[in-house]
């Protein structure tokens, strides 16, 4: 018996944008059903049908420039496997990055976004469809990476797609913050509060500004500015001669003294992965001695570090790079979870708790914290220590 079946209309224009450019525009609306369930069609598919697939694109934004529209990954076949098997809606993590040693920058630079975009539109309709807190913390987390790509290639004219990543990261932060405190960092700290009322009246307030901050973040994601931003990294992408990392001087020479960049993507990912390294190792005295603020400064650092390993790990060799990886790892992990109660002794202040919660929290964050940044200080320490992979 069917899995699945699909019930739609579909409506097609032929359309020539100019002589030797034709795309078909099809229009499909109707329904997928499995069983009891099921999920509405309504999207439209663009197919080039003769000259460039610049012009897929350049009608895709018109489209969405008046229409309010999101770019979605998933084919109708695989909308209809995860209604026959929810459970296989999981937050999909981002895969690993493979580079060649051989390859230009900005063909890396490429298959990094390429990468970056796969991941976020593995993720982002689940974003819509399950309250699953890991779901919004996976698309932060693409969208982080991809900013982290753009500061580490620096490609030529990217101020709008810079602040339109920079703007939706910044969207979905409160429902971050608000997913985490309700979800781990509440439950830990009320465990042991004697006062079981102002427990379930500080939870209950905490998940009507998590639902409300739920949907702040869908509207960011459904917006016209969030589409027209996918729109324009996958054409950078897609359409060889989008991305250029060089100004070309007139006589044709590329200035790479000017703009210190090393020849060669091996040679310049060890100089991104090197030069981060010894930013993160820089901060001086044990990390229970800085402010809050400078702390955060710490952690941006090794998520950028962390982020460059990403990219450019399958360059050196796996067994060097692992060892170095899972200790960065555990550093921003430990960083992650001090940071957390930061945000938890700020947000639960907004919910006007009383004096004694207060300072119970501010308690419980300063035990926390103090036994975080101590098993940090002693991983920096062997990160110091761990050999240095991209020296050869």
């Amino acid at each position: 018996k069917p899995v699945f079946t699909t019930d739609f209309s579909r409506t097609t224009w032929r359309i020539e944008t100019a002589p030797g450019q034709r795309v078909e525009i099809a229009l499909d609306q109707g329904v997928i059903r499995c069983g009891e369930r099921s999920t509405i069609i309504s999207e439209v598919e663009i197919e080039l049908l003769e000259g460039s697939a610049v012009t897929v694109f350049e009608v895709a934004h018109a489209l969405a420039s008046r229409v309010t529209l999101r770019p979605d990954h998933l084919s109708k076949a695989e909308r209809g496997y995860l209604l026959f098997r929810p459970e296989g809606r999981v937050a999909a993590r981002a895969r690993p990055v493979e580079l060649k040693r051989n390859w230009p920058r900005h063909q890396a630079l490429r298959t990094i976004i390429g990468a970056c975009i796969d991941h976020l539109g593995a993720i982002v309709a689940g974003a819509f469809e399950t309250d699953d807190p890991e779901t919004i913390h996976q698309v932060r987390v693409a969208l982080r990476r991809l900013r982290s790509a753009l500061r580490i290639f620096q490609p030529m004219h990217m101020e709008g797609i810079a602040a339109d990543l920079k703007w939706l990261t910044a969207a979905l932060s409160d429902c971050r913050d608000w997913d985490v405190l309700i979800a781990e960092t509440l439950p830990a700290l009320l465990k042991d509060f004697a006062y079981r009322r102002i427990e379930k009246i500080l939870m209950k307030s905490g998940k009507a500004r998590r639902d409300a901050a739920r949907k702040a973040a869908r509207a960011a994601l459904a917006s016209r500015r969030a589409a027209l931003l996918i729109l324009s990294l996958s054409r950078m992408v897609t359409i060889e001669g989008e991305l250029a990392l060089e100004e070309v001087t007139a006589s044709g020479a590329r200035d790479r003294a000017q703009r210190k960049v090393p020849p060669g993507l091996f040679r310049f990912a060890a100089h991104v992965i090197c030069r981060r390294h010894r930013r993160l190792l820089r901060v001086e005295g044990a990390l229970a001695e800085l402010t809050a603020e400078a702390r955060h400064r710490v952690r941006i650092e090794a998520k950028r570090l962390r982020y460059a390993v990403d990219f450019f790990g399958s360059l050196f060799a796996q067994g060097r790079v692992s060892p170095y990886a899972s200790i960065l790892g555990e550093i921003q992990d430990l960083l992650g979870e001090a940071n957390d109660g930061d945000v938890a002794t700020q947000l639960v202040a907004t919910m006007t708790p009383p004096r004694r919660l207060t300072e119970y929290t501010r308690g419980w964050v300063a035990a926390r914290t103090k036994a975080n940044l101590a098993g940090i200080d002693m991983r920096i320490a062997k990160l110091k220590n761990t050999q240095h992979f991209w020296k050869s």
